[in-house]
């Protein structure tokens, strides 16, 4: 792979372990999303003394476990629908390609589909989004009179009735 196409899994890799710290790495997937990053750093970066990547278009190998190689993949996987709910397709897209490099060159590995289906289980590893809050019994308007938002937050642009009236007053 190019080394902008590991910049991706990099990148999301990067995300993953964020949200595992954040939540507290409740499914234990830091260490070995950890060892992706510094194992492909080691090999790419560190190699032959380098202090910094090569050329984004060069190609690179990066080798790694069947573990590795199959988190990377849910992880990426995942970063790629978690770009398309919110609009980026650009991103979208590009994870996806990434994505499908690494079902390609893993293809042929021996126990490849197993392991890797094993990371996309949702239930198994990498869904850290809290739940939204259920607004169901939230009134549209608070108690001074601010017309909240569908997600329950004030908008930036309220006004406290009750402030304006005092400032009415004077």
């Amino acid at each position: 792979m190019t080394v902008a196409q590991w910049g991706v899994v990099d990148g999301s890799t990067d995300n993953e372990i964020d949200g595992a710290v954040v939540a507290g790495d409740l499914k234990g997937i830091e260490a070995l999303a950890t060892s992706i990053r510094e194992d492909a750093w080691d090999q790419v970066l560190h190699s032959k003394g380098r202090q910094d990547w090569p050329p984004r278009e060069q190609e690179i190998v990066v080798a790694l476990t069947l573990p590795q190689w199959a988190l990377a993949y849910a992880i990426v996987d995942r970063w790629a629908q978690t770009a398309e709910e919110i609009g980026d397709t650009e991103s979208a897209d590009t994870e996806r390609r990434v994505r499908d490099r690494i079902q390609d060159a893993m293809a042929q590995v021996p126990g490849w589909m197993q392991t890797r289906d094993g990371f996309l289980d949702t239930d198994a590893v990498h869904d850290y989004r809290a739940p939204g809050p259920d607004l169901s019994a939230m009134p549209t308007f608070d108690t001074h009179g601010i017309m909240l938002d569908p997600r329950g937050r004030v908008p930036s642009t309220a006004t406290d009735t009750t402030t304006s009236k005092k400032q009415d007053r004077s």
